[in-house]
């Protein structure tokens, strides 16, 4: 509150208008100063029964402009108080917290206090609860589950009622409310437990329903409705109907036959007694130990039957990698010891000559002079061997295909003649041509066995002299038809 202005003399006025002081006396002077420092006292009193009414101030929180928290704090909190439970509560740190008054857009400062924030006689205080910038980018967000989660209710709350005019000075009344915790954890009735989703479902008699004198039994299978209230009603049963009979009425009437079975009751048995007897959870667990032994079991067979089929694939991939290995090693043996293609020949020269390469560097390395004069020398000995024998297996591998081709020649020439004629018939036609082509091919093929003895081939030279003196054929010329003159020193 503002100082109070202090007592000033009275001044009085003459009769020409100016202003006279007039003396007051020192008792008067001191009365009026005890006066305004008994009223000054008093307001100050008067303001701390104001903040002592508004001890406990309730603050909601608006999360998302749809969401609200309801807590209650000290008036004395300040809004760094605040921001620290509020933060706890949602396990966020308090730096990324902002409160606002609702609807301002103004952030409140940490120094204020709740009682200055309060403009209203029931203690209410309206806030917004928002996240900084810093927040969004670390994905943190307000979860009002968690809020509720971590919130602990009082035990005793107190409910002020505003007076509704008719009480005399027009004041409020607070009431102590206290809270009841009637939770109680249910009991398992009955049920079972999904082994997939691992979701308890209970039977629906043990849920929690309405009380038995609001429920409508009509239209209801439950074991309430199941269970038969007896009542003793006079009837007169017809003759054409059957009658149940209770009592002592059913000794009397009772007729036994041979397929009927007699039921009588046993000791009566607990509950306990019955669960140990059945033994229920030891059998579940020896199914499941059996059931869990089984399994691996069956992994234990399906693992080993699998390490041995890898074992196989494994040795049979071995083998067939050495296999191919040596199939090719015997492949390029051959091809070198006995080349056949272009390429063949082509790969032993790129050989040689990559070995000459290497000769050539060791030599270098190793002489100097005239001993490097003599390995030069020398080496151009082994390279021309090398050709030269390279070049012989390409004359020997050239008269072969010649060979050859003069055989597959004289082949077809000795051929009869096909076609096709009527009706898809193969016809063939042997000329005399083809057969004189087939003779003389004869005496190829005598000419050019190789194995043959010097004596024999003499005398099929012979021979061959005598057929082509026949033979009428512009190629065949006189200086032919002495073929045994390069024999005749034998």
């Amino acid at each position: 509150m503002p100082p109070k202005p202090k007592p000033q003399k009275p001044i009085a006025t003459d009769s020409n208008g100016r202003g006279i002081q007039v003396g007051v006396d020192e008792g008067a002077e001191e009365q009026q100063q005890e006066k305004a420092a008994e009223e000054e006292e008093a307001a100050v009193e008067e303001e701390e029964e104001e903040m002592l009414l508004l001890k406990d101030i309730t603050v909601k929180f608006r999360i998302l402009k749809s969401q609200i928290v309801t807590d209650a704090y000290p008036n004395i909190y300040s809004i760094e108080e605040v921001k620290k439970d509020v933060s706890e509560k949602f396990q966020i740190h308090p730096a990324f917290v902002v409160l606002k008054k609702a609807g301002s857009a103004r952030q409140l400062d940490d120094d204020q206090r709740l009682y200055g924030l309060c403009d209203n006689d029931y203690g209410v205080i309206d806030m917004d609860l928002e996240l900084t910038e810093n927040a969004s980018r670390e994905n943190i967000r307000l979860e009002p589950q968690v809020y509720y989660n971590n919130l602990s209710l009082p035990d005793i709350i107190t409910v002020r009622v505003p007076a509704d005019g008719s009480l005399e000075g027009n004041t409020s009344r607070d009431l102590v409310v206290e809270i009841e915790n009637l939770a109680i954890v249910k009991p398992f009735l009955g049920g079972y437990i999904d082994k997939v989703t691992k979701l308890e479902y209970h039977d629906a008699y043990t849920q929690t329903g309405p009380p038995l004198e609001r429920i409508k039994f009509d239209g209801i299978l439950s074991r309430d409705t199941q269970t038969v209230e007896e009542k003793t009603v006079d009837v007169d049963t017809p003759l054409d109907q059957a009658t149940a009979v209770y009592g002592g009425a059913v000794e009397k009437t009772f007729a036994t036959r041979f397929t009927d079975r007699v039921l009588q009751p046993g000791p009566y048995e607990t509950y306990e007694e019955m669960s140990k007897r059945i033994n229920f959870v030891g059998k579940v667990t020896m199914i499941q130990r059996n059931f869990r032994r089984y399994r691996w079991q069956k992994l234990i067979r399906e693992s080993a039957a699998e390490w041995r089929r890898l074992q196989q694939e494994q040795m049979r991939r071995e083998d067939k990698r050495i296999k191919v290995h040596s199939d090719e090693y015997r492949k390029e043996c051959i091809v070198k010891t006995f080349p056949k293609t272009k390429e063949d020949f082509d790969a032993l020269y790129a050989q040689i000559q990559h070995w000459k390469e290497n000769e050539l560097k060791l030599i270098c390395e190793k002489y100097s002079g005239a001993p490097k004069i003599a390995e030069m020398n020398m080496l151009l000995d082994k390279e021309v061997q090398l050709l030269n024998g390279i070049e012989r297996q390409r004359q020997l591998l050239t008269q072969e295909i010649k060979k050859q081709r003069n055989e597959q020649k004289l082949k077809n020439m000795g051929d009869p003649i096909k076609w096709i004629g009527y009706k898809e018939l193969v016809i063939q036609m042997d000329t005399l041509r083809n057969q004189r082509a087939r003779y003389l091919g004869n005496y190829y093929q005598k000419l050019s066995d190789e194995d043959l003895k010097n004596h024999d081939r003499i005398e099929l030279l012979n021979q061959v002299s005598e057929v082509l003196t026949n033979e009428d054929h512009p190629a065949i010329g006189e200086d032919q038809f002495n073929l045994t003159t390069p024999f005749g020193s034998i």
